[in-house]
C-alpha cells in the first residue's frame, strides 16, 4: 500500500491531475460536497478545484434564495469561473432565481427546460446567451426577436409530432455555427421533419457542423441495428455534406413514456452532461 507521504513525491503537475479528476469525478456523480472538501486542504488545491466546482451551476426551486445569499456575501471574482447555468425545475414568477441570473451577467451558456427557458427570457436585457441547450420540444417562435441573435451554438429536442420547422428561424439567426438534434425515434415522419431541418440548418449563413444524435427507445442492445436508426443514417448520407455528424443514445425504458415525462427525462440527461463538463456540440461521428 502506497504510504501518503508517496504523493508529495510526485511531479506536482501530476498531483494537480490527480486532484482535477477527482473533482470532476465527484461533480459527475453528484457528490459535490467532496469536491469541496478539497478547496479548504490548500490554497493551491483551492486554486485549481473552484474553477471545477463553479464552472456548471444549477439554479432550481430548492436553492435559488440559498444561492442569493451567497452571491450577495461573495466578491465577485468568487464566481469569475462559471460559465454554464442550469435553470431546470425552478419557476419562472420567482424574482428569486432572476436575481441570481442578473449577479452572472458573463455567462453565455444555459441549459433550458420550458419553464427556466421563461426565466431566461425575462433577464434579456442583462444576458446574452451564446450557447442554449432545449430540453423540451420548443416551437421556432420561442426564439424570435434581438435577445437570440447572438446565439452561435443551439441544441434542439425533435419529439414527435413536436418536430417542428425550423427553417425560418435559423435564417434569421446569422451567428448559428453549431446545431445539434436529439431525435427521439418514434414514427417515419421524425425523419422526414429532421430532413426539413438539417437542410435548413446546412443553409445558415455561418453553419460549421450539424450532429443529429438519434434516441433510440427500440434497440435491444449497441450491436443491432434498428431499422429506423437506419433510414435515419441514410437520409443523412444523402446531402453528402462533411459538416453532418451522427451519435446515437439507446434507451430501453421511453416506449410508454408520456410527453412530460420524456422532457423531464431528456432534461436530466442534460443536467448529468453539463455537470460532467460534456461538449453536445463536438459529438458523433462524420
Amino acid at each position: 500500500m502506497a504510504h501518503p507521504s508517496d504523493m508529495l513525491s510526485l511531479p506536482p503537475e501530476l498531483i494537480r491531475e490527480i486532484i482535477e479528476l477527482v473533482a470532476y469525478d465527484a461533480i459527475g456523480l453528484d457528490l459535490a460536497w467532496e469536491a469541496r472538501a478539497l478547496v479548504v486542504v490548500s490554497r493551491d488545491i483551492h486554486a485549481w478545484v473552484h474553477p471545477i466546482l463553479y464552472h456548471t451551476i444549477h439554479i432550481h426551486l430548492h436553492n435559488d434564495a440559498a444561492l442569493l445569499r451567497l452571491l450577495d456575501s461573495k466578491p465577485l471574482e468568487f464566481f469569475a469561473p462559471v460559465r454554464h447555468i442550469i435553470l431546470v425545475d425552478c419557476f419562472p414568477g420567482t424574482r428569486t432565481t432572476q436575481r441570481c441570473l442578473a449577479r452572472l451577467p458573463n455567462v453565455k451558456t444555459f441549459t433550458v427546460d420550458h419553464e427556466g427557458f421563461q426565466v431566461l427570457k425575462m433577464q434579456y436585457m442583462n444576458i446574452r446567451a451564446r450557447r442554449l441547450i432545449m430540453t423540451f420540444a420548443a416551437e421556432p417562435g420561442v426564439l424570435n426577436g434581438r435577445p437570440f441573435e447572438p446565439v452561435t451554438h443551439l441544441r434542439l429536442l425533435l419529439w414527435r409530432d413536436r418536430g417542428l420547422d425550423w427553417s425560418y428561424r435559423f435564417s434569421e439567426m446569422p451567428r448559428l455555427s453549431h446545431i445539434v438534434f436529439d431525435l427521439w425515434v418514434w414514427a417515419a415522419s421524425s425523419v422526414s421533419i429532421l430532413e426539413v431541418n438539417v437542410r435548413a440548418a446546412l443553409a445558415a449563413p455561418s453553419c460549421k457542423r450539424v450532429v443529429v444524435q438519434v434516441v433510440d427507445q427500440y434497440a435491444k442492445d449497441e450491436e443491432e441495428a434498428n431499422p429506423q436508426y437506419v433510414t435515419v443514417m441514410k437520409a443523412l448520407r444523402l446531402f453528402k455534406d462533411s459538416r453532418v455528424y451522427a451519435a446515437r443514445v439507446h434507451n430501453r425504458h421511453l416506449g410508454g413514456m408520456t410527453l412530460r415525462m420524456t422532457w423531464d427525462s431528456h432534461a436530466r440527461a442534460c443536467v448529468h452532461e453539463a455537470r460532467q463538463g460534456a461538449d453536445p456540440w463536438s459529438i458523433g461521428e462524420r
